[in-house]
This record gives structure tokens, sequence and C-alpha cells, in this order.
């Protein structure tokens, strides 16, 4: 992987080429010839053997306490969450490998965002853990599973449920839905210590399908379901989905291949099992439009495997492979994976750094964090847990030709051979003629070729001082790009990073303007 200091004198080389191509760029929706002789190749294949070419296995990240059930987003650099002592922690790192600190801080230091709450009769006051973490329009959304070990007469005592928080940086959190759980399992506390875990482990991905699917999509474990009937616990998975990142409103459960049924929350518990496995996390392929779920098979193998995506007619089980992780008596897989994602929980399209071509796209990177330490017995010896890497490619075969390139780059920034900054929002091309203000909507940057860069349609470019407007006390301020569309933005700092200024105006002039995609700045 190159360093970030390569990836940015890449980038400064592309603005002084990209300012003077904007305007040639500008409106040009065009796509490099394709021979005629040629095929899309349209089928996947999942023939990855089970040796992982990546991440030698050994410890990447060793804190003092038992370190497992990571979170993995790829933004500039690499952001984690993880359960440890204290609570949920959180470092960042330039690789996978190893040099994890907390922001702003040496190598080595990690910092802890998001303790236990300590509130009496809370669902999360004696523990918090397994953090799944998205970003969506500029906001952070942490979901993880809680329990209460004190409170004997509640609900919450040791039965493990699902809440939520949200955040501006990934660094300080705010509980949402009044500090209650969003998820509960089928069967709540038996009043008992040695009752069946609940429902926990969530991993959610917003933004499935198409670009205008704006639902987030959860999957998580339950072992509860039977217990009533057998006092068996399972470990059972689910998949629900809403339109509310809390799932308090308009959320369903899927319930088979294709379809869906209403969710009530709080209804304790979802209804159809799917698969069974504990620790998993999952990722959208926009490449395949397929869902990919990672889980320990074994202290020596991680399973990956798909599942249909929501464009092609259903959700089921399509194929997958295993990853052989296993280096040596003390390093065994102890605890469920984190897939390395987007922020907005879909896969990279390459490895951060490479070049993504027209044929590589195809090539799916499958890198995930996990915790290791010694196998049974004497596991659980969780004080031995350390978290390390691993990765494959899956070389799929497919083409360009059959993919919504649009989505598979979505939120990136990109740019090829004499073409300007862009950034892909709802899967259009916004072009830059400076790079500050692109840094602001987007920290993730990879060269393409120029057959991908204008598969993605062009919609407008932003201009070195392009006017922004407002009407007082009653809209944001928004840019009026050449698509005479207005794209309203999030935060002052782009505006001052493009040296713009907003002028006011009246509600008359400003509804007669089409809307563009909003710009979020992110932290």
């Amino acid at each position: 992987m190159r360093s970030a200091t390569t990836r940015l004198t890449a980038k400064l080389s592309i603005l002084a080429a990209g300012a003077a191509a904007l305007a040639a760029c500008s409106g040009d929706d065009t796509r490099e010839d394709v021979d005629e002789a040629s095929s899309p190749i349209c089928s996947v294949s999942y023939a990855h053997g089970p040796t992982p070419d990546r991440g030698n296995n050994a410890v990447a990240l060793a804190h003092a306490d038992f370190d497992y059930e990571p979170a993995v987003m790829f933004d500039g650099v690499y952001k984690m969450w993880w359960c440890s002592s204290g609570g949920i922690r959180y470092a960042e790192s330039s690789s996978l490998d190893g040099g994890w600190h907390a922001r702003n801080q040496p190598v080595g230091t990690t910092q802890v965002v998001l303790p236990p709450s300590g509130v009496t009769g809370s669902f999360d006051r004696d523990d918090v853990c397994d953090p799944s973490v998205v970003r969506v329009n500029g906001k952070y959304y942490m979901y993880y599973g809680a329990n209460n070990y004190t409170d004997g007469g509640s609900p919450y005592y040791y039965s493990t449920h699902i809440g939520v928080a949200s955040s501006d940086d990934g660094i300080t959190w705010t509980r949402l839905n009044g500090h209650d759980a969003i998820v509960r399992p089928h069967q709540e506390s038996t009043g008992s210590t040695s009752g069946p875990y609940g429902a926990g482990q969530p991993s959610v991905v917003f933004g499935v399908g198409s670009q205008y699917n704006y639902w987030y999509y959860m999957v998580y474990t339950d072992t509860t379901r039977t217990w009533p009937v057998d006092h068996t616990p399972r470990n059972e998975v689910f998949v629900i989905l809403s339109t509310d990142p809390t799932f308090q409103t308009n959320t369903y459960e899927l319930t088979s291949p294709g379809n869906q049924t209403p969710y009530q929350a709080p209804q304790p518990g979802a209804q159809f099992p799917f698969a069974s496995g504990a620790g998993v996390d999952w990722m959208y392929v926009d490449a395949l439009d397929e869902f990919a779920l990672a889980r320990v098979e074994s202290t020596t193998q991680m399973r990956v495997d798909f599942y249909s995506g929501v464009n092609v007619g259903g959700f089921g089980l399509l194929g997958g492979f295993s990853l052989n992780t296993y280096v040596n008596a003390n390093k065994y897989n102890t605890e469920g994976p984190g897939l390395v994602r987007r922020p907005d929980g879909h896969a990279l399209p390459a490895l951060p750094g490479a070049t993504v071509t027209a044929g590589s796209v195809g090539t799916v990177p499958i890198d995930m964090m996990r915790s290791v330490g010694l196998p049974n017995p004497p596991f659980p010896n969780v004080a031995t847990w350390d978290l390390s890497h691993v990765g494959a490619s899956l070389a799929t075969g497919r083409t360009s030709d059959c993919m919504d390139v649009g989505r598979v780059l979505e939120g990136l920034q990109i740019s090829s051979t004499g073409t300007p900054l862009a950034v892909v929002r709802q899967g259009t091309r916004l072009q830059f003629a400076l790079g500050a203000p692109a840094n602001d909507l987007s920290h993730d940057y990879y060269s393409v070729d120029s057959t991908l860069f204008n598969a993605v349609p062009y919609a407008a470019s932003l201009f070195s001082g392009n006017a922004g407007y407002y009407v007082a006390g009653v809209t944001p301020g928004a840019f009026l790009l050449d698509d005479n569309r207005l794209w309203a933005v999030s935060c002052p700092k782009i505006l001052t990073d493009n040296n713009s200024s907003l002028t006011p105006t009246n509600i008359t002039w400003w509804n007669a303007h089409a809307r563009g995609p909003d710009l979020y700045c992110i932290q």
C-alpha cells in the first residue's frame, strides 16, 4: 500500500492538471470506445482459495487488556472501534498491520470513546461491546451490544440488548432513542445469571442497491428465540431494515428470499433466522450487488459467504469461501471479525493506494481485523486476546460493464490522467477546481482509469469562487452550479475553502431552482 504522503503527492499533481481540464470536462458524459469484439463478463466466481495474500496474522494491536469484536472503516486512514476494558475503544492507523494510536496521540495509545452508562435500570449500565459504525450524511452511528449485571429485577439483567449512539467526529458520542435499547432479544431476562446471551453483535450497512435507497440494514445474533421451548440457546442470525437509524419506525424484517414483514419496535425479537453464527460482520459489495457476511468458522478459519442483494430479486446464499488464519499455538481466532469497509458499510473498490481500472474493479478486497488468543483450554482467557489483520482478494472476473460504477465509487474522490478531481455523490460526478473543498466531503482518494471515470455520469462542477446563496432564516447555504441546481452545504468551511461567499436571496428565486444532492462536511 502506498503511504499517505505518496497519495497526497499524487493528488496535488492531479489537481494541477485538473484545474485546466475542468472546463473542458464539464458536461462530458462520454465513455471510452469499447471493443465491439469484447463481451462483458457478468457472472461471478468465488474461486479464491483459502490462503490469505496479505496481513501476516501477527498481532497488529496489543492493548494491556482484552481486545475483540472490532469495527473498521477506511476514511483516509483506518479507523477502528472495538470491545475492551472500560468499554468501546478507538484507534486509527495508516496501516492495518500496526502503528495504531488514539487520535492525535502517539503510536501505542488507545482511547475509550463509549463507556458503560452506569445509569441504574439502563440496558447498558455495566457493559458495552461489539460496535458497528457507519457514517451517513456526515453523521456517525454506532450500534452496540450492552448488558446490565446489577439490577436483578430489570428485563435487561444478564440479557444483551442493542443500542445506538451518534457522533460528529467518531470520538464523542450521544446515546439515542431516549437512552433505551433499539433491538430486544426474543426472550428477555430470565432473572438468572446463567440465562441465554440475548440479542447483540450488530452490523449495519447503509444505502444498499439503488443510489436512492436510504435504508439501514442490520444483521445481528439472537440466542433466545427457542429458549422458552427447550431452554437451548442457539446462535441465530436475523436481518432487519429501516429508514430510521434507530430502527424504531418504518422497520421491516427479512423473512425469506424476496420477502419482508413489518417489524414493530420495541417488539422483542425478530422471528425469521436466515443463518447460524455468532460475531458476524457484513458489508455490501456494489461490484457484485451482493452482501458479504464474515464469521468465525473455527479457531483457524474465517468464513465469508455471499448473499444476493436487493437488486437481484431476493436474499439468498450464493456461495463463499474459507480463509485460513492459523499461525501458531498462541494466535487462534477467538471472536468475530471486523470487515474493512467504506464509511457507509460498503466494500472498498480496491486496496487503498491502488489504481482502479475497468479490468480490476471486479476484484473485491476482503480484509478483516479479528481477535486472536489462546484456544480452549484455557479459553476464554480474554486477557490474551489481541487484534490481527488478515486479507484476501476475491477475483470474481466480473467487468465494469456489468455494474453501476457510480455505486462502486460512491463517496470517494476520484481522478484519471488529465481529468479534474471529482467526488462521487449519489452515483454522479461532482468535479472540483480545488482540492480543499473536495477534502471537506471525502477523505478517500482513488486513481481510476478513464473508462471508470467516464462511467460515472457527470453532474456538475464547483469552480473556485463559485457563488453561494441562501434565504435568511429559511434555507441552508447552497452553491448554484453549472447544472443550474442548488447544492446545499452543511458547513461554512467548504465555502471558505472554495474561496466562495453567500449572497442573500428571496424564496421565489430559491424555489425556481431544482435541488442537487446535499453536500455534507465530514470529520
